[in-house]
């Protein structure tokens, strides 16, 4: 067969693959209307740089003779709702208003004042799906509720007396106790937990003779258990290095190998955050794409032969349907076990825990029912 020369006409003119629509008086297609629902880091009441989208949060579309609709964002921080004129199966399908609600989890608040909307509908043929909205729903943010948790043992006889817990501002005038900071206290199983509402800063959490730092930034805290003669790493000048696991492997996913960031890593496995499309993976990241988890569910440790401090690290759940799930963490020296803390954890968003370990040589962080826990942002001295 004869090859075309370059200078042989087309099969066929331009306008049969370049063509104007002409008749717009119908539409036969579907398109998503949209609820953008994003962490507010810095609680500002706007999207800004530096904020996430925030997946798994609950969105209830209401109308007029229809029952509610409940949906969840996804791990873009969309919570979508399909609309068509010719598609009966769509949830919106006809012409009018509907009400869409987004549902703060529990422990986290709407900062941008628009939970409820109100949003109308109105028919244009030769649109994609026959349906628009002239103003759409607003992103909406959340942020938790801020605070200072800890655990006690009601057996140690230095905790019998619990309503003597307080949070102080560091730098705060003869570090009087915070006002209009209740303290909130619940029995499980022979563990008192307690929680102390907070806002961003650097305090103290006092008992007692014992005064130990804490530091709360955009999550909860959670500093373990308080321990009486336990020795806290302190601020004390040396310098605190964040690892945050952007470098940690060669791929989109891996095993961190001994000697990255310095420290020794055992089941630690390092993903881009949209690898499994799991929640907790979005919603654990603080900074960057990248995240360490527990290899398979399984135990997991950091580890420095020489000995490091562990200032924290950011905690979160890999999975929504494990919610609540418990994170185990254990610090040895050399093999004396020197600290044992329990975390329960969530997949909407981190804890930051903070125990400040002081000179432990490994530390292994295993969930109660072998579920994956995210960790994001470690600090630690060396």
């Amino acid at each position: 067969m004869k090859p075309a020369r370059p200078s042989d006409p087309p099969a066929a003119p331009a306008d049969n693959y370049y063509r104007k629509r002409t008749d717009w008086s119908g539409s036969t297609g579907k398109l998503n209307i949209s609820v953008f629902v994003f962490r507010d880091t810095n609680r500002s009441g706007h999207y800004d740089v530096g904020d996430r989208p925030m997946a798994s949060v609950a969105v209830e579309m209401r109308a007029e003779e229809e029952p509610p609709l409940v949906k969840h964002s996804n791990i873009a921080g969309f919570t979508n709702f399909e609309m068509s004129t010719t598609e009966e199966i769509s949830p919106i399908t006809r012409p009018g208003w509907r009400t869409f609600e987004v549902i703060p989890p529990h422990g986290w608040v709407v900062t941008t004042g628009n939970a409820v909307q109100e949003v109308e509908f109105v028919p244009l043929a030769g649109s994609v799906s026959g349906l628009i909205a002239p103003h759409p729903p607003k992103l909406v943010g959340l942020a938790p509720d801020l605070e200072v948790r800890t655990t006690l043992d009601p057996a140690d006889s230095e905790w019998s007396a619990k309503g003597e817990l307080n949070l102080r501002r560091i730098g705060q005038s003869e570090h009087e106790p915070r006002e209009g900071a209740p303290l909130s206290w619940r029995r499980h199983d022979s563990i008192s937990d307690f929680s102390i509402p907070s806002d961003a800063g650097t305090f103290e959490l006092v008992r007692g003779r014992l005064a130990r730092p804490v530091t709360v930034g955009s999550f909860p805290t959670h500093v373990g258990t308080l321990t009486p003669g336990r020795d806290y790493a302190s601020d004390d000048g040396s310098e605190w290095r964040t690892i945050n696991f952007e470098s940690a492997v060669q791929a989109g996913i891996g095993k961190i190998p001994t000697g990255y960031a310095g420290m020794g890593w055992d089941n630690f496995v390092a993903v881009d955050n949209a690898f499994y499309q799991g929640e907790g993976y979005v919603n654990g990241t603080v900074s960057g794409r990248m995240v360490t988890y527990n290899g398979s569910g399984h135990p997991a440790e950091v580890s420095h032969e020489k000995g490091f401090d562990l200032l924290g690290c950011h905690l979160t759940l890999g999975w929504i349907r494990a919610e609540g799930e418990v994170v185990i963490i254990e610090a040895y020296q050399g093999d004396v076990l020197v600290a044992v803390d329990r975390v329960e954890l969530s997949a909407l968003g981190p804890v930051w825990y903070e125990p400040r370990f002081r000179n432990v040589t490994r530390v292994r962080f295993g969930t109660e029912h072998f579920w994956q826990f995210i960790m994001d942002e470690l600090v630690v001295r060396v």
